[in-house]
């Protein structure tokens, strides 16, 4: 076996620009722009059942023309984030020994995946990263869709999914909603949506209420200043429930807070 003491440039790579590299037991793999994944090495190499070893870089065909954005590698299996150009979500795929589960495809499925096989559990997610073990994957996600099975009635009013009421995800929380619970849109920069999308109540509450607001209605909770602090607990709670000892409290703590200034005002102490 030959042994290279010092670093050597991969000839069938030159000139690509590599995005992310990541290295297996006995196999290598990296991807190069915009998207191509190449494997080399001997183990889970995902280039069919013909080849299972090869000494020079070869490109791993991904089902329908998706990118790849990042691999992990295990000593029998593979897991691979990919996205479709344009979108703003993910799907993983799996290749490799499915014993144990680790390709999370199914407890029925048990042969050895040759080429990669999508998660069906795993698709329309923002992947942050993935990573791999001996017989497991796990997959750090900040964003998931919900699937249509996944719910048979709506979120927030609680009603069945049939035929004239189609189950819509927020794009926000990725909640199954209604149309009627779901009809509001913004604009989700931190998820690249730059059009408005569709978002449920919630969401669309807090995110106006909280991100949308123009710089005037900041209230400070500064404790120096309890005017402040009384209004904005007035706005917080006054959508879901406000009580009449709530509007005492505040009343009592507002005059306090008058006298206090007013005996400052005249120089008592």
């Amino acid at each position: 076996m030959l042994h290279h003491r010092e670093p050597k440039a991969i000839e069938a790579l030159k000139g690509s620009r590599i995005r992310f590299i990541a290295a297996g037991e006995f196999c290598s793999a990296c991807v190069a722009d915009p998207g191509t994944l190449y494997c080399w090495g001997s183990g889970p190499l995902g280039l069919g059942s013909n080849r299972l070893s090869t000494k020079v870089p070869e490109q791993v065909k991904l089902p329908m023309d998706r990118l790849a954005l990042q691999i992990a590698l295990s000593p029998d299996h593979a897991v691979c984030v990919t996205k479709i150009e344009g979108s703003v979500t993910n799907a993983i795929f799996a290749w490799g020994k499915a014993s144990r589960g680790k390709l999370g495809v199914g407890d029925d499925v048990t042969d050895e995946k040759h080429v990669p096989v999508m998660i069906e559990s795993m698709q329309n997610v923002v992947v942050q990263q993935v990573c791999v073990g001996t017989s497991f994957s796990a997959a750090l996600c900040s964003h998931r869709m919900m699937l249509e099975r996944e719910s048979d009635h709506c979120l927030l009013c609680k009603q069945e999914f049939k035929l004239s009421r189609r189950p819509k995800n927020c794009r926000n929380c990725g909640g199954l909603f209604c149309s009627s619970c779901s009809s509001n849109k913004l604009t989700l920069l931190r998820f690249g949506y730059t059009k408005p999308v569709r978002v449920c109540h919630i969401c669309h509450r807090q995110i106006v209420h909280f991100e949308h607001r123009p710089p005037s209605a900041n209230v400070s909770l500064y404790p120096n200043n309890p005017l402040s602090a009384c209004l904005m607990f007035i706005r917080l709670y006054s959508a879901s429930f406000i009580r009449t000892r709530t509007i005492i409290l505040v009343a009592v703590y507002f005059v306090l807070y008058c006298s206090v200034a007013s005996c400052q005002w005249h120089g008592y102490r």
